[in-house]
């Protein structure tokens, strides 16, 4: 272990800063092949400690424990270590594959749970095979393989696949949890299922104009647009005569964004900054309550929609969609924007209305950049006031032209 740490001392002092692209590319293809034989070892390690009940004479209840306990590990990347484990020790070749850092740990564990729907030692018996495979294929599309490998394995037995069908779809499940930061989504589905969704997530989580965000931060994007395009829809059933929607919870404060401003509350025990209550009473219906210092309530005010709906037809004709520059998402991807606040007195008219995407309705209202028109062009305004200029008002490629009946804007200087 010494050593190991001497070389890990002399890893953390290379200045990787100053290695050209080539060298520094080939140090991380080294770094993740340790890596896969530091887990290799690992599983070893792990596979001897929990065969000789180590976890327990340490007074914890098993290996998955102590793993959680001892080595800080989350319960299921511990559950998964100590499974991948005992698969490997009846997987010579496997697990030595591993430890020579010429599979990685994924690929493993991928293994080891073929190895637990079929039977170890037919696992055992297409050993060479599966390793042919997982050489020359990254994790997911070893998993495709082997699903081809079990269903064989499966037939070799006389097994009726109706029946893992019917018990794949009995372990569906889907589970949000509301937690201090926001929403844990975690769940499990089966084949049928798993492809629809991700057949509708890739569809809708391309990148747009101006796009940082990860690939799980546009599939997390593309998830909230599903669910927000069924709610829009009309289609779910009404609670109390209310379409279930958002339900944002206010103060005047808030919308006002004065110092005084407090979170807003969406349910759920969730909370909103005053920032996202702005942006969402772009377009929303808003209902205006009085209520005294000692919570009583003095006058339920009469509920207005910010944006008509001959205004929304108005706002696609003339848009057809976001008009942020370079965007190109669809009039169904986009809500209302006001370039000039409604809650600071702009008015719902469509000189002062846009369509905008939620990806850059929220970069407008808490990444604090602006849209506006300047010279009959959008352009939109970074925090640090540089610009990007897009197409002319009321120009979309699907029209080839300009729509000039639905708004007169004059030429003239940038206005916001």
């Amino acid at each position: 272990m010494s050593e190991l740490r001497s070389a890990l001392d002399g890893l953390a002092a290379v200045d990787v800063v100053a290695l050209p692209a080539g060298a520094l590319g080939e140090h991380i293809r080294e770094l993740f092949d340790a890596r896969n034989r530091l887990d290799g070892a690992i599983e070893r390690a792990v596979g001897v400690f929990d065969a000789q009940g180590m976890g327990e004479v340490d007074g914890c209840p098993s290996t998955a424990s102590w793993l959680r306990g001892r080595c800080r590990l989350l319960g299921a990347d511990a559950s998964a270590r100590v499974r991948t484990a005992r698969a490997l020790r009846e997987l010579p070749m496997i697990a030595a594959a591993l430890e020579a850092g010429e599979i990685s740990l994924d690929h493993a564990r991928a293994v080891a749970l073929l190895a637990h729907e079929t039977d170890i030692a037919d696992t055992r018996r297409v050993q060479r095979q599966i390793l042919d495979v997982a050489r020359l294929t990254d994790p997911g599309r070893f998993t495709s393989e082997l699903k081809s490998i079990r269903d064989s394995i499966r037939r070799d037995h006389g097994d009726d696949p109706g029946e893992d069908e019917t018990a794949a779809f009995a372990r569906r499940e889907i589970v949000v949890s509301p937690v201090l930061d926001g929403f844990n989504v975690r769940g499990w589905l089966p084949d049928e299922a798993g492809v629809l969704v991700k057949t509708v997530l890739d569809a809708l989580s391309t990148p747009v104009s101006e796009d940082l965000r990860t690939v799980g931060q546009r599939c997390a994007d593309a998830f909230t647009e599903v669910f927000r395009r069924v709610a829009d829809g009309g289609a779910l059933p009404a609670n109390h005569g209310v379409r279930p929607h958002l339900f944002v919870v206010a103060e005047l404060d808030a919308l006002l964004d004065t110092e005084r401003a407090v979170m807003a509350q969406l349910g759920y025990g969730a909370v909103a900054s005053a920032a996202a209550a702005r942006r969402i009473a772009c377009d929303a219906v808003i209902t205006r309550v009085l209520i005294s210092p000692q919570g009583q309530l003095l006058d339920l005010g009469r509920t207005t929609r910010v944006v008509t709906a001959a205004q929304w037809k108005a706002l696609v004709v003339r848009d057809g969609g976001c008009v942020f520059p370079g965007c190109d998402r669809p009039a169904t991807w986009c809500q209302a924007h006001h370039l000039h606040e409604w809650i600071n007195g702009g008015p719902t008219d469509l000189d002062n209305l846009a369509l905008i995407c939620g990806f850059h309705h929220r970069l407008v209202h808490e990444g604090h950049w602006s849209l506006r028109v300047c010279g009959q062009r959008w352009q939109a305004v970074r925090p640090d006031g540089s610009t990007i200029t897009g197409d002319p008002v009321g120009y979309h490629p699907d029209k080839h032209g300009l729509v000039d009946a639905i708004t007169n804007r004059p030429r003239g200087p940038c206005r916001e």
